[in-house]
């Protein structure tokens, strides 16, 4: 008896690092699988309602094929890229992205695609899921 709870003790064990390990870096660079939109949210100055006169702003997000876990940054010092169990949405930031790869993301609305980038977590109104994507390649996901 003490054996099979010795057996099973390791399998709980295993297991419990074996999904620790499936949660996704901030370090380094990851590649995630989704559908590609455009999202509006209320922007300046009460980022709270277009129509009582806030900017509309737009952004890239993904719909994650299979939602991820996010592990803790452990050399963030500040808390912000903090663990996150489960994120089935993420925004892209693509602050310096080309004119032509822009224009492959828009032909590519509302379709799988492959992104890679590196991963950080929200700091500002502007952010708008819980961990953003730093975007570095994008491409349409072939079926």
């Amino acid at each position: 008896m003490k054996l099979r709870a010795l057996f099973i003790f390791i399998l709980i064990l295993l297991g419990s690092q074996a999904a620790r390990a499936a949660c996704l870096p901030y370090q380094g660079l990851v590649t995630l699988h989704g559908t590609l939109c455009f999202e509006t949210f209320p922007g300046p100055p009460n980022y709270e309602d277009t129509r009582h006169g806030d900017k509309a702003e737009t952004y890239w997000m993904l719909t994650l094929r299979h939602p991820v876990c996010i592990d803790k940054d452990i050399v963030d010092s500040d808390g912000v890229n903090a663990a996150v169990p489960q994120i089935s949405k993420i925004q892209l930031a693509n602050y310096d992205l080309p004119k032509q790869a822009v224009a492959e993301m828009k032909k590519s609305l509302g379709k799988d695609v492959i992104v890679t980038g590196s991963l950080f977590g929200a700091i500002s109104a502007h952010h708008h899921t819980r961990v953003l994507l730093q975007l570095e390649n994008f491409s349409p996901e072939n079926k």
